[in-house]
């Protein structure tokens, strides 16, 4: 069985579901810690294609009096600022309103910034498992807060592995830093990497394919359907 392990990016780009696509189980890592203030943490931010330009799109997180870090399944999207979603709604609109497939995938955009929730992991899962569904993949997703992990690094990872019963770990293309090969190799667990590389598609808002996107794009130009056809065809 192969497991792949994430945290829940926000409106993540198409690699990450080439990553699912490819896993019998799927970890979302949500136990760990890291700070509301970051603003290179992808569960809060992504890029489209604003005004025809690679834009950074982010959403506000609440940062706790006294607290710099917190768990991800902790953290809680400021919603104070009702004109501030409304702007960002209307971004994506205006960017994407003449996209073929605006009005099938538009929906997903609204409902995540109008979603009743406070938690951005609850948001954010909506929307990464809404865009799986329409694409076709099915996966078993498992939190890993629910896991009772104690271990940091290649050993979480590893005791993540053990904890859900897989015999595969499908590593993402940039954990070289914190890897370490040799304990998946002593612990018979096989380690497989996704090797994504971007496919280009016809975007209708520019000449030049520019790549690395949220997955909003993609649909936006190719639908479900299409974007799983360009899934499979990495498979």
């Amino acid at each position: 069985m192969i497991a792949a392990i994430h945290q829940p990016d926000f409106m993540p780009w198409l690699g990450l579901f080439t990553k699912i696509s490819k896993a019998d189980v799927f970890v979302i890592l949500d136990h760990t810690e890291n700070q509301p203030g970051n603003t290179s943490f992808w569960c809060r931010r992504v890029k489209m294609l604003v005004n025809k330009q690679e834009t950074w799109f982010s959403i506000p997180l609440i940062k706790p009096e006294g607290i710099i870090s917190q768990p991800i399944r902790e953290m809680k999207i400021n919603t104070a600022d009702k004109k501030l979603f409304d702007k960002k709604i209307k971004s994506i609109r205006e960017s994407y309103s003449k996209a073929p497939y605006f009005a099938d995938i538009f929906p997903l955009i609204d409902n995540y910034f109008n979603d009743t929730s406070e938690y951005m992991i609850t948001r954010n899962m909506k929307f990464i498992e809404t865009v799986a569904n329409g694409i076709g993949i099915t996966c078993k997703y498992i939190y890993s807060s629910e896991l009772g992990c104690e271990k940091k690094s290649s050993g979480l990872m590893l005791e993540i592995i053990r904890k859900v019963n897989a015999d595969t770990y499908l590593c993402g293309d940039g954990a070289d830093d914190y890897m370490k090969p040799e304990l998946f190799e002593q612990a018979k667990i096989n380690l497989i990497y996704n090797n994504f590389v971007h496919p280009q598609y016809k975007q209708f808002n520019t000449e030049n394919f520019i790549k690395g996107l949220s997955v909003v794009d993609t649909l936006m130009n190719l639908g479900y359907e299409g974007t799983r056809e360009l899934i499979m065809k990495r498979n």
